[in-house]
């Protein structure tokens, strides 16, 4: 979880925040006994911050 976060924060998340918005804290807590492949993680992460931009942005056309 630790790289697919590393790699895809700036691009997916970061940059598509507003500058004026304030502070966001978030934490990724996973709670399984599977292991999955990276590729899922990676998709399920980018999901996540697109859903992130959704509740920021909700007027925004995404």
């Amino acid at each position: 979880i630790r790289e697919a976060y590393r790699l895809n924060k700036q691009e997916e998340f970061y940059s598509q925040l507003p500058d004026d918005r304030g502070l966001l804290l978030f934490s990724i807590q996973f709670v399984g006994k599977e292991k999955y492949e990276f590729t899922f993680i990676q998709k399920k992460l980018v999901s996540t911050f697109k859903r992130f931009k959704t509740l920021i942005q909700p007027n925004e056309v995404h």
